[in-house]
């Protein structure tokens, strides 16, 4: 009874000097929110401390890389598909001046030549031609207009602008005009589209439809124009169409239809498919040296 007695007594004082420790009762509502104050200031630090700094990191747009080039020639460059041809002669064209007037004038000329082209005996030479605008516009300033018009269309980027068509000289007048695209290449943009052109009524495919691409560098320093004759398994050969006062009096409904048909048509279902040329022409690169 004597060791109960004590045990409680011990625990009495015991609980009195916890009780001291604590303070008067009238402020222990005051410490207690002081120590909770502390452990949340102590948390908050703690949970700052272990979490990282919130950061805004801006993705640069991811691109998909130029492929290798297949041709270096200078400072020209581009990868091409080699079904397209047997292979590609590259050469320096030098100057051309007109006796008769800066019509048929072209300045130095870059030029690649398909040879052993996938579609033969067209009316047009696989080609791609670079030139300088500078030099161009000197010896010949109808095509510097055509170079400032070609401009303006680069930016409008109206597939239904009417004056998309080939700035360089063309001893014809295009009648049709489909398929019309922008294209961006490494360091420049272009319109690609299918196109006719005759001096004469004529039915619309091979030999004389083509691929064409007019094209500016970024800082307007060069032009490069391109033409790939092309076909389409919907269109008749142009030998069975009968060039006749009937086809005449309705050709202008004759390439309209024709217009929207090819249109219409997958870039894929094209020989050679456009998808190939588009591919190509993208893959330019023009520092000339």
């Amino acid at each position: 009874m004597k060791a109960q007695f004590l045990k409680i007594t011990t625990l009495l004082i015991l609980f009195s000097i916890m009780l001291s420790a604590c303070g008067p009762a009238g402020n222990q509502g005051s410490a207690g929110d002081d120590s909770a104050s502390a452990i949340a200031t102590g948390v908050a630090a703690t949970q700052a401390a272990a979490l990282p700094s919130p950061t805004w990191t801006i993705e640069p747009a991811q691109t998909a890389a130029a492929p290798a080039p297949d041709i270096v020639f200078q400072g020209v460059s581009f990868a091409y598909n080699h079904s397209l041809a047997e292979n590609i002669s590259a050469e320096v064209l030098p100057e051309q001046a007109d006796e008769g007037g800066p019509w048929w004038s072209t300045p130095e000329t870059i030029s690649f030549l398909f040879n052993g082209y996938t579609l033969p005996g067209s009316f047009l030479e696989a080609r791609i031609k670079v030139y300088s605008v500078a030099e161009f516009t000197a010896v010949n300033p109808t095509v510097g207009e055509r170079l400032v018009t070609l401009g303006d269309v680069l930016a409008a980027r109206d597939v239904n602008d009417d004056r998309i068509a080939m700035a360089d000289v063309f001893n014809a007048a295009q009648f049709l005009r489909t398929k019309v695209a922008f294209l961006e290449f490494q360091n420049g943009s272009g319109v690609r589209y299918l196109a006719q052109y005759g001096q004469a009524f004529s039915a619309v495919g091979w030999p004389y439809l083509f691929y064409g691409f007019q094209g500016l560098t970024n800082d307007g320093q060069y032009f490069i124009s391109a033409i790939f004759p092309v076909n389409h398994p919907s269109l008749p050969n142009t030998d069975t169409v009968a060039i006749d006062d009937a086809f005449a009096e309705n050709f202008e409904s004759y390439i309209a239809a024709n217009e929207v048909s090819l249109a219409g048509q997958p870039d894929e279902s094209f020989q050679p498919s456009l998808a190939l040329l588009d591919a190509m022409m993208s893959s330019l690169l023009v520092q000339p040296e």
